[in-house]
């Protein structure tokens, strides 16, 4: 069941990434040779204008086919739209897929204090946590994140709303054995919230913002080193994931579509071969120099950076294999 689920969001997923730069080609009148849901055999088809549409037998994902003549013969800015339509269209849709979940819960926890244990002497309740360590926390898991990742010396610093001030609180938090380590914490609990029109927009932005920065975060650590590559899960990763929800449901499957949504959309803007950020390379630097890039040149790139992608799917997909054994 997980891995249907798993290949259906996937597909869903990269449909939507695919469909932003079909309509972005029609919206400006640029040919597109074919639209297809799915892989393999196709079970139907249709021809529409100039483009044939069709559905196949396997549901993961699908692919858009431009008329590449027809698009390199384009304005550079139109080019550019196409380009960057698909992972927008991810980020956007993944934005959508935030509010539905908090929509659907009716609640949200805030960053207010609800109360504080008898070791902590700094905090007080009432206090709206804003900053720590100098980053600033947009909601609730932006501060169990930004918690996780304080570093070896434990040092936990504040700002907090109390009373329509700024406050700074220095060295707040206090040692306590979690899971028979010690670990540095704040030693408090948060309030919970009912979400109503006034605060709606305000989370719903900020919940999918943390998702972003959460995905740049992690990118940066894996560029730098800071996370290994073996670290790094695919889909088969992502399944087992899934499985071990004891709480499987729509709602669940849901709560998974806006991290993997707005992640494989900025991960295609990344300045890869291959992905959609490494074309857009191409198209910037067409821009500054006035001149195109040979296109054989930009195939060579490209089929390097298809090389590198399906040695990292392969990699990820053995490693989550092996690790169900």
């Amino acid at each position: 069941m997980a891995i249907i689920l798993t290949i259906l969001l996937f597909g869903v997923i990269i449909v939507f990434h695919e469909l932003g730069h079909f309509l972005t080609a029609k919206l400006n009148k640029i040919k597109v040779n074919s639209f297809s849901i799915g892989f393999g055999p196709t079970i139907f088809s249709w021809n529409r204008g100039q483009t044939k549409y069709s559905i196949r037998i396997f549901p993961i994902g699908g692919y858009v086919a431009i008329d590449d003549n027809e698009f390199d013969n384009q304005a550079i800015y139109k080019r550019i739209i196409v380009i960057i339509a698909g992972s927008l269209v991810n980020i956007l849709s993944g934005f959508l897929a935030v509010s539905i979940i908090l929509l659907s819960q009716g609640s949200f926890v805030s960053t207010k204090v609800a109360s504080v244990t008898p070791q902590q002497d700094k905090i007080q309740v009432g206090d709206d946590i804003k900053n720590i360590n100098n980053h600033q926390i947009l909601n609730s898991s932006d501060l169990s994140f930004e918690m996780s990742r304080i570093d070896d010396s434990g040092l936990i610093n504040l700002t907090v709303l109390r009373n329509g001030e700024l406050i700074e609180l220095y060295d707040v938090g206090y040692f306590a054995e979690i899971n028979g380590k010690d670990q540095k914490i704040l030693g408090v609990s948060l309030e919970s919230d009912r979400l109503d029109f006034s605060n709606f927009f305000k989370q719903s932005f900020n919940s999918s913002i943390f998702i972003v920065k959460l995905t740049y975060i992690s990118m940066c650590d894996l560029i730098t080193g800071k996370v290994s590559i073996e670290s790094v899960s695919g889909p088969v990763g992502f399944a087992k994931s899934v499985s071990e929800n004891k709480n499987l449901n729509i709602l669940s499957i849901l709560s998974f579509f806006p991290l993997l949504s707005i992640y494989i959309g900025l991960f295609n803007l990344l300045p890869f071969p291959a992905l959609d950020g490494g074309r857009l390379i191409f198209l910037l630097i067409e821009l500054i120099f006035r001149k195109k890039i040979k296109k054989e040149i930009q195939n060579y790139i490209n089929l390097f950076g298809i090389f590198a992608l399906i040695c990292l799917f392969i990699f990820t997909t053995l490693k989550d294999i092996f690790a169900f054994f």
